[in-house]
């Protein structure tokens, strides 16, 4: 494994940012707010990072908004109560769905809990938050780890890493949570999900498309429903199999979403073959929403992530994530099931990911994980 460097840089507008490098891959994330990753991208210049970074902070605060950056910073700020303020900032988050006006909005405007170690050859980063407003008490955050590159001729540059969500209930209560990963992108790209073919004798659909109250009527606008075939979407197809994956082999349909930037909208989705890429000038990025987390990893977790808290009687997860979800109420996805999501602005579309909706007892934690890839075309 390649070594993995480490920038940390102050900025003006957005605090503490620490930078992961490993080769050309740069991984940025908040300390001081959210935990947010502002930003990602692929910098094949040798030295321009380093140029950058010997400047001031309005240079690295411009490269977070530079086209190397397929997230997308926002300014964008939600009273919340007594003068406090939620801070959107943009890039990645995690979020629990359903949304909740109180919940989703209580300001996490403070210092980051940033833990790093290594584990099975690998080093892993832990960001969290603890979010504390009356009844809602609870830790959460994303876990950056696996962080690989793939020699693929397609490709200038191609890496994978995983994204770990978690969410650790310190209330008194269950709470009934889906894990909402929600990445902000450059507005000028399209997503597309595919659809895999059901078996013949499967009478269930394959897949469903919700609309949001503020959406208008005109779906076309947005979404183009596709039939597939190799010759015509020959890329998507190849960017299928970044994940070496057989789902390549049953794709029915394609799901295109696109931006018509003049009015905010949303559509949710639920995609059965769990994949999401966008794509863009420059960039293609892929979502993969995994079933599978190693259960001795999630107990190396968990140690970290509970053990400074003095919680006792903890389990570490529970076993039936891990099940088809059909089989108990319970694994059910949010907003009329759907497990991806977009938001539709004039600067960014979001991609978000959802999991299934867990049971999430006192002093216990749950998990989601998500695959990413990004490369250069």
């Amino acid at each position: 494994m390649n070594k993995i460097n480490e920038i940390t840089i102050n900025t003006e507008k957005f605090g503490k940012i620490i930078f992961i490098v490993y080769e050309n891959l740069y991984i940025g994330i908040t300390l001081e707010k959210g935990p947010r990753i502002l930003f990602l991208g692929i910098i094949n210049k040798n030295d321009l990072f380093n140029e950058i970074i010997s400047k001031n902070n309005e240079i690295i605060e411009k490269l977070i908004y530079n086209n190397y950056n397929i997230l997308r910073p926002i300014d964008l700020n939600f009273d919340f109560n007594n003068n406090l303020k939620y801070e959107l900032i943009g890039g990645h988050r995690l979020w629990l769905a359903p949304e909740n006006k109180i919940e989703s909005y209580i300001p996490d405007s403070n210092e980051i809990n940033f833990k790093k170690f290594y584990f099975n050859d690998n080093f892993l980063y832990i960001f969290s938050n603890i979010y504390k407003y009356q009844d809602y008490f609870h830790e959460k955050g994303f876990i950056i780890s696996s962080i690989n590159k793939i020699e693929d001729n397609n490709f200038k540059s191609l890496y994978q890493f995983d994204i770990i969500n978690f969410c650790l209930n310190l209330s008194k209560k269950e709470i009934y949570r889906s894990l909402w990963g929600i990445t902000l992108l450059n507005g000028k790209g399209e997503i597309y999900f595919p659809i895999l073919k059901s078996d013949e004798n499967n009478l269930n659909p394959l897949y469903n498309i919700v609309i949001w109250p503020y959406n208008d009527d005109n779906l076309k606008k947005n979404i183009k429903i596709i039939s597939f075939n190799k010759s015509s979407f020959k890329d998507i197809f190849k960017y299928i199999k970044i994940f070496e994956t057989n789902n390549s082999k049953k794709i029915y349909k394609i799901i295109k979403v696109k931006n018509d930037w003049m009015k905010n909208k949303k559509f949710g989705f639920y995609i059965n073959s769990n994949l999401a890429i966008y794509l863009n000038k420059n960039y293609i990025f892929i979502k993969n929403i995994s079933k599978e987390i190693d259960k001795s990893f999630l107990n190396r977790i968990d140690n970290i992530i509970i053990k400074e808290k003095n919680i006792s009687n903890l389990s570490l997860y529970n076993e039936k994530m891990f099940n088809d979800y059909n089989n108990d109420n319970n694994y059910l996805f949010p907003d009329l099931f759907t497990n991806f999501q977009t938001y539709l602005s004039k600067n960014y579309i979001e991609l978000e990911s959802l999991s299934q909706i867990f049971k999430i007892e006192p002093n216990k934690t749950s998990y989601s994980k998500e695959k990413w890839a990004i490369a250069l075309k």
